[in-house]
């Protein structure tokens, strides 16, 4: 998971908590996320015009919480919402609306695209 503002790589592995090959586990990844973070930049600089951060000095954490129903909500330190029933609930909500209000890189909301894919509608 990539937090480019604090320029932060969080290794979501939900067998890296139970210690055993740990090292091993770690370097398995540490060599997955520096392929995988130098295509995502390829990426970047190709079809985005003046990204607005560099593929330098990048920290990676292994946190221990790797549910993605959760992990949304954690701040690296602790969970800014208790999970509850209605919370998820809440959550899942709001990713639909945030969906809805994605934007492209011409700025026009993506909502009518996303409607037509799900609902596999043909193109204009």
């Amino acid at each position: 998971m990539w937090d480019m503002m604090r320029k932060d790589i969080h290794v979501l592995d939900p067998m890296g908590c139970q210690g055993l090959g740990e090292g091993q586990r770690r370097m398995m990844h540490e060599e997955a996320v520096s392929k995988i973070h130098s295509a995502l930049f390829t990426c970047f600089n190709e079809f985005f015009a003046k990204w607005h951060c560099t593929c330098e000095k990048w920290k990676r954490k292994f946190p221990k919480i790797t549910d993605d129903i959760f992990t949304r909500q954690y701040d690296d330190n602790k969970m800014k919402w208790p999970l509850t029933k209605n919370n998820i609930a809440s959550f899942r909500k709001l990713v639909a609306l945030e969906v809805f209000r994605l934007c492209d890189e011409h700025a026009n909301f993506v909502a009518e695209s996303v409607l037509r894919i799900a609902f596999h509608e043909p193109g204009e």
